[in-house]
């Protein structure tokens, strides 16, 4: 009788440790894939801004670099809230007529 009880107890412990290491080997792989993600959408931020930093000069009017940037990057979501020209997560704010600032878009 003490041997079942033992055995069960083991098996029952075997299966809790396995169950565990599954769970864990699905959680660092989900890591993983999210970081990934993470460095694929730094990547593209990195070369829209150094495509970006190549197309404008520091002397360019806002009206001349809204019009390069909706001729040039179509392809990109480019859209103007609240003073600050957004292509894509990368933000242009102009202070009077002249580029002053780049800034992200908050990720959700």
């Amino acid at each position: 009788m003490n041997f079942k009880k033992a055995f069960f107890i083991v098996l029952i412990i075997l299966i809790a440790t396995n169950l565990f290491w599954l769970y864990e080997s699905i959680d660092q792989s989900v890591t993983h894939d999210y970081t990934m993600q993470g460095y694929k959408y730094l990547k593209e931020d990195i070369n829209l801004m150094r495509e970006l930093m190549t197309d404008f000069s520091e002397h360019e009017s806002k009206d001349r670099m809204v019009k390069i940037v909706k001729d040039k990057y179509s392809g990109h979501i480019v859209k103007e809230e609240e003073g600050i020209l957004f292509i894509d997560r990368i933000g242009l704010k102009f202070e009077g007529n002249k580029l002053a600032k780049i800034a992200f878009m908050n990720e959700p």
